[in-house]
C-alpha cells in the first residue's frame, strides 16, 4: 500500500475515533436519561474524557516512546475499543465515567500519533497537507455529532450552517498549529504534539464544564459569549506572540 492510501486510511480512522469521543454531544440527554441523572451531570463526561485525554495522552507517550508509530497506533485503538466495550459491560453513571477516562486516553494517544505518523508518511513539502486530512477526520466526526445535535434540538436548518462555519475555524488551526510545532521539534514530536493536544483538551474540559453549569443554571446564550471572549483572548496572545517571535527574528539577523 502507497504512503497516500495510508494516509487516506488513518483519515477513516480518524473519523471513526472522532465519532466514537463526540456521538455523545449529540445524544447527551438520551444518556443522562438511561443513567438517571442530570443532563448537566451527563456533560460532565466530556470534561472527564477531556481531561484524562490532557492527563493521560503525554504520559503514555513518554512511556511508549520507543515503541514503533504503527504498535502505538494499534495500542491506542485497543485501549478505545477497550473504553466503548466498558460502556455497554457495566451499567451506572459511575463505571461510564471511568469508560470515558480510558477512552479519552485512548483517543488522546491516537490522535497526536496519528498526526506524526501522517507528517512521517508525507514527502517532503506535504507534510501540512496530510495532518490536514487527518484533521478533516475528526473535524468531520464532530460535524456529525453536532449534526445529530441539531436533528435532536429540531434546529437544523438554521443551526447546521453556523455550526459547519464554527467547526471549519476551529479545526483549521489544528493542522496549521501541529504542523509547525513539528518543525520546530522534529526529534521531540510525539512529545511536543502530545503537550499541544493536552492544552486543547483542556480547552474542551473547560467548556464541557461551563456549559453544564450554564445548562443547569444561567442562560445557554451566555456559552456564545465566554466563547468570543476566549477567542478574543487567544487572538491578543497569538498577536503578540507573533510580535516577540519577529523581534527576536530581526534582532538574531543583524548580529
Amino acid at each position: 500500500m502507497s504512503n497516500t492510501w495510508k494516509n487516506y486510511m488513518l483519515t477513516l480512522i480518524s473519523f471513526l475515533v472522532g465519532t466514537s469521543q463526540f456521538v455523545i454531544v449529540g445524544i447527551l440527554d438520551k444518556v443522562a436519561a438511561s443513567v438517571g441523572v442530570s443532563v448537566s451531570a451527563a456533560g460532565q463526561l466530556i470534561s472527564v474524557s477531556a481531561l484524562a485525554n490532557a492527563i493521560g495522552t503525554p504520559v503514555v507517550m513518554v512511556a511508549t516512546a520507543k515503541m514503533d508509530r504503527r504498535k502505538r497506533l494499534l495500542l491506542a485503538l485497543a485501549i478505545i475499543l477497550l473504553g466503548i466495550a466498558s460502556t455497554v459491560a457495566f451499567p451506572g453513571f459511575g463505571f461510564l465515567m471511568a469508560s470515558y477516562v480510558v477512552l479519552g486516553v485512548g483517543t488522546g494517544v491516537f490522535v497526536v500519533t496519528a498526526y506524526a505518523t501522517a507528517a512521517n508518511l508525507a514527502p517532503p513539502g506535504r507534510q501540512g497537507r496530510a495532518m490536514s486530512n487527518v484533521s478533516l477526520g475528526f473535524s468531520a466526526s464532530q460535524a456529525l455529532a453536532l449534526a445529530l445535535l441539531s436533528i435532536v434540538a429540531r434546529t437544523t436548518v438554521v443551526a447546521i450552517p453556523w455550526l459547519m462555519l464554527w467547526a471549519i475555524a476551529a479545526w483549521t488551526f489544528g493542522p496549521t498549529q501541529n504542523f509547525n510545532l513539528l518543525s520546530l521539534a522534529p526529534e521531540a514530536c510525539g512529545i511536543v504534539l502530545s503537550l499541544n493536544s493536552s492544552f486543547v483538551q483542556l480547552g474542551f474540559a473547560t467548556g464541557a464544564a461551563i456549559g453544564g453549569i450554564a445548562v443547569g443554571g444561567s442562560s445557554i446564550t451566555v456559552i456564545c459569549w465566554i466563547g468570543a471572549a476566549a477567542v478574543a483572548i487567544a487572538l491578543f496572545i497569538a498577536t503578540v506572540s507573533f510580535g516577540l517571535t519577529r523581534t527576536f527574528s530581526k534582532r538574531v539577523a543583524t548580529k
